[in-house]
C-alpha cells in the first residue's frame, strides 16, 4: 500500500510540471511606437481577448470570440480599436495589447507569428476615408447650422471626425460665440463603420479660426447669398455665349475620348436627345436655354454649380446624337440627324454618339466670352436594320451595340 501510495504521489508531481511546462513565456514585450494612425485595427473575432496573452498563466477571458465578432461588424466608430503594446513569447506566437476607443474593452490578443504586420485576431483598419471636395463644397460658403455646445457630431467641431482617432476629441465645445462666422470646406471623407459624411471646415476670417476643424456636412447651412456682393442675385445673363466643346474625330468603337474643341454639333444644327428631359431638340435650343438660366452682372462670379444645373435642365449634361456616314451610297454625304422625324430605316451606316458632361474651362464671371463645355463622348455604330426609329430609341439603340 505504501509503494502505491509513493507512485500516485510522484505520478501527481510529474503531472503537475507537465502542466506547468504547457504555459508559454514572454521573451518581449514593447510599448508600439510607429504613427498611431498606423495601429488603428479592428477585431477579426477569431481570436478572443484576455487579460494577458491567451497562452500565458493566469490569463483571464475579458471578451469571447463571439463578442469580437460582433464588434467586428458594429456601425459605431467607438467600436474602433487601437493597437499600443506587443509581445512576443518563446513559441513565436505575437500577442497586442489593444483598447477600443469607447474604453469599454482591453487586453491582449493573438496578432498572428509576425510584428510585421496585424494577423490573427487583428487587422489593420482605417478608420476614416478620404474623399475629394466637389465643385459645389468649394464655391460655397457654410455656417454651424444650430450651435451650442452638443457633443452630437453636427453641433461643434472635432480635431479629427469623431471616434476616428483615439481620445482625439473636440476642437470647440461651444460654437456659440460663432453663430455668424463664416467657414469654407477644405477637406471631406466618410466615416468607415458609419459611412457617414464629415468635412474639415475653416473660418473665413482668421479671428474665428479656433473654430477650425471636423464636422459632419448635416451640421451645415449654406451662407446667405446676401453676405456676398459676388453672389446677389442678378436677372441679366451671365454671357451671351457658350462653346459646346463636341468635335469628336475618333471612330465609332465604344472608345470613351474626350471631344475635342469646336462646337460641330451647333454648326450643323443637331438634334439632340437626353435621358435628364426625356426630349428631343436642337442642340442649338438647349444651348439658348442654358444661356437664359445663368444670370450675373458684367464682373460678378458665376458658380460651377449654376452652370451645371442649367445644363441638365437644359439637357446638356448627358446626351446622344445620330450619325449618318454616308457608307457605300451614292451622292450622300456624311451629316448628323437635325429633326426628330422617325427615320423609316436606321441601317447600318447610321452611329449614335453619346456626350457626357466633363468640365467647364474659362472665366465663370459675367460677360466672359471664353466660357467652354467639355465633354466626353462614346461613338457606337449601328449592328443592325431597324425600322422607324425616333430620337427617343438613340438610347436604347446605344445600349444595346456591344462593342467587345
Amino acid at each position: 500500500m505504501a509503494a502505491l501510495g509513493f507512485v500516485a504521489v510522484a505520478g501527481s508531481v510529474s503531472a503537475n510540471q507537465a502542466s506547468a511546462k504547457s504555459y508559454a513565456k514572454v521573451t518581449s514585450n514593447q510599448t508600439l511606437t510607429t504613427d498611431a494612425s498606423s495601429r488603428n485595427v479592428n477585431v477579426t473575432g477569431s481570436s478572443a481577448l484576455y487579460t494577458k496573452a491567451g497562452t500565458l498563466k493566469g490569463a483571464r477571458l475579458v471578451a469571447s470570440t463571439s463578442t469580437l465578432k460582433g464588434l467586428s461588424t458594429a456601425q459605431t466608430s467607438k467600436s474602433n480599436w487601437r493597437a499600443y503594446r506587443v509581445a512576443t513569447t518563446n513559441r513565436g506566437s505575437v500577442y497586442y495589447k489593444v483598447v477600443s476607443f469607447d474604453g469599454n474593452y482591453r487586453g491582449w490578443i493573438y496578432g498572428g507569428k509576425s510584428t510585421a504586420s496585424f494577423n490573427g485576431g487583428l487587422t489593420s483598419y482605417d478608420t476614416f476615408k478620404t474623399g475629394t471636395v466637389n465643385d459645389d463644397q468649394k464655391n460655397n460658403t457654410y455656417k454651424i447650422a444650430s450651435v451650442g455646445t452638443a457633443n452630437d457630431n453636427k453641433t461643434v467641431t472635432y480635431t479629427s471626425p469623431a471616434w476616428t482617432q483615439y481620445k482625439v476629441g473636440r476642437a470647440i465645445t461651444d460654437s456659440t460665440p460663432y453663430k455668424d462666422a463664416t467657414f469654407k470646406i477644405d477637406q471631406t471623407g466618410t466615416r468607415t463603420r458609419e459611412g457617414d459624411t464629415w468635412v474639415h471646415i475653416t473660418a473665413t476670417d482668421s479671428k474665428n479660426s479656433a473654430a477650425n476643424g471636423w464636422i459632419l456636412e448635416s451640421g451645415l447651412t449654406k451662407a446667405s447669398s446676401s453676405t456676398t456682393t459676388d453672389t446677389t442675385e442678378s436677372t441679366t445673363p451671365a454671357f451671351a455665349d457658350i462653346t459646346l466643346n463636341t468635335s469628336a474625330t475618333a471612330k465609332a468603337d465604344g472608345t470613351t475620348v474626350s471631344a475635342a474643341n469646336g462646337d460641330d454639333l451647333g454648326k450643323a444644327g443637331a438634334f439632340i436627345y437626353s435621358p435628364s428631359t426625356g426630349q428631343a431638340m436642337s442642340i442649338n435650343d438647349a444651348k439658348a436655354t442654358v444661356l437664359s438660366l445663368i444670370k450675373a452682372d458684367k464682373g460678378q462670379a458665376v458658380t460651377q454649380a449654376q452652370v451645371t444645373a442649367a445644363l441638365k435642365k437644359a439637357g446638356l449634361d448627358d446626351f446622344y446624337v445620330s450619325y449618318w456616314d454616308g457608307g457605300v451610297v451614292v451622292g450622300l454625304g456624311k451629316k448628323f440627324v437635325t429633326d426628330a422625324k422617325s427615320i423609316a430605316v436606321y441601317g447600318l451606316q447610321y452611329e449614335v454618339w453619346h456626350y457626357t458632361f466633363k468640365n467647364i474651362s474659362g472665366d465663370l464671371k459675367g460677360g466672359s466670352t471664353n466660357v467652354g463645355i467639355n465633354y466626353n463622348v462614346t461613338k457606337k455604330k449601328n449592328n443592325k436594320v431597324r425600322l422607324l426609329q425616333s430620337p427617343a430609341n438613340w438610347q436604347s439603340i446605344f445600349d444595346s451595340i456591344s462593342t467587345n
